[in-house]
């Protein structure tokens, strides 16, 4: 995936997208970029899926600074009806997350008001004009669609840099792009089958000499990217929070700061702050 651009991946199986994200998650990394995780409460099982795939420690790269994990709050849709994508963004810049890093928002369902199709729009420009000034690649996973919001998620296409889905065949696991700018190449309406490889992630089945020459794009990909940190005031952030690592990990915990200076680390500490919820 590209530098600066936001990508949709609808998940028709759930659980089948855990081993897509861990290696994306792992060629990130790889490339030096700074990963986060915009996750849902209750993270634990979550970060154990994507640890059984073995390329992806959550706990050791969150203790190494390369990992954030970010929860979203309680009552989050609410919250951010209330105080508006842009106040979920200045929160990200807070937290100090870096120029040039990939998220992952998961899921992607809990961020945009999918039965507005207007404001689900405007939303999602916000966030592409983000990912765009920070050089951030930013994935949007919808795993929990129903047929009139992922009919939602269709007109979104037009301010993304790519969506795609994952879902089943009569043949097995299938991704089809739906359109797809990446790496300089485009594809649109293509479909391509998967099958397991012995990491456990998936690779483009050997079918066609075409789909052989796609597995680059299949894995989601991240480019590499200049890392530098931005500078924002939040002091109550109100829709998300450090994951409270110390204590899913069995680690030692500490005492967070209330504020970071400049220059801040490159990832959340992790300790759980808990914000006092805004009014």
């Amino acid at each position: 995936m590209d530098g600066g651009g936001l990508y949709a991946l609808e998940a028709a199986i759930p659980s089948a997208r855990f081993a897509l994200l861990a290696s994306s998650l792992q060629r990130a990394l790889a490339a030096g970029r700074t990963c986060t995780l915009v996750i849902h409460t209750k993270p634990e099982q979550y970060l154990a899926r994507l640890a059984s795939f073995g390329g992806v420690d959550p706990a050791a790269l969150a203790a190494q600074r390369r990992l954030n994990i970010l929860v979203m709050q309680e009552e989050f849709q609410k919250k951010l009806f209330k105080n508006g994508m842009t106040r979920l963004l200045q929160e990200f810049e807070h937290y100090g997350l870096a120029d040039g890093g990939f998220v992952v928002f998961d899921p992607a369902d809990e961020m945009l008001s999918l039965h507005d199709v207007t404001m689900a729009l405007e939303q999602t420009e916000a966030v592409a004009e983000w990912c765009a000034q920070h050089r951030m690649t930013g994935l949007m996973v919808f795993s929990r669609l129903s047929d009139s919001s992922s009919g939602a998620v269709n007109s979104l296409m037009d301010s993304l840099t790519g969506m795609a889905r994952l879902g089943g065949a009569a043949s097995g696991l299938e991704l089809m792009f739906k359109y797809w700018r990446s790496q300089r190449r485009l594809i649109a309406a293509r479909q391509f089958p998967l099958e397991v490889a012995n990491d456990g992630s998936y690779k483009v089945a050997p079918l066609r000499a075409e789909a052989l020459a796609s597995v680059e794009v299949a894995r989601l990909a991240a480019l590499p990217a200049v890392a530098h940190l931005a500078e924002i005031a939040v002091d109550t952030p109100a829709l998300i929070e450090p994951a409270a690592t110390a204590e899913l990990f069995g680690q030692a915990s500490e005492e967070a700061p209330t504020r970071r200076a400049t220059p801040r680390p490159r990832v959340v500490r992790a300790t759980r702050v808990k914000p006092r919820d805004l009014t």
